[in-house]
């Protein structure tokens, strides 16, 4: 029984590798939206290489809002430009050009749909809508 168990388990995490590593660009196109308690977060991404992104406070004030590009890369989609929102952002800030970095994001493919994590420890995930 042991035996079969662990073939499964091999066969499960080889199916999870498979579906992770086929993702295109595609597959990755669709609206998501962050899950960050302090403002509303939604990342707008195109099947050529550019997305848009908008973020609200939790009074529906813009707080920001940009358009760019990304690459996706082994499991991971790269964002240029890109505002790291870390539940900390606020209308009584103003972020600009200087404020923006490339940051590459791990993405995971499941039966549920495709989940971009922004920061896994806290918890900071974009689920595709």
């Amino acid at each position: 029984m042991p035996y079969i168990l662990k073939h499964f388990r091999f066969f499960t995490y080889g199916c999870l590798i498979i579906l992770a590593s086929c993702t295109s660009k595609e597959d990755l196109s669709g609206l998501y939206v962050g899950c960050f308690e302090n403002n509303i977060d939604s990342l707008k991404i195109d099947s050529k290489g550019r997305y848009e992104r908008i973020i609200y406070d939790n009074d529906k004030r813009m707080i920001f809002s940009n358009k760019s590009t990304y690459q996706i890369e082994h499991g991971h989609i790269t964002f240029d430009e890109f505002l790291l929102n870390e539940n900390d952002l606020s209308s009584s800030l103003k972020y600009d050009s200087e404020d923006l970095l490339i940051a590459s994001l791990p993405y995971t493919r499941t039966f549920s749909g495709i989940t971009i994590i922004s920061n896994d420890d806290l918890g900071y995930f974009y689920f595709k809508k």
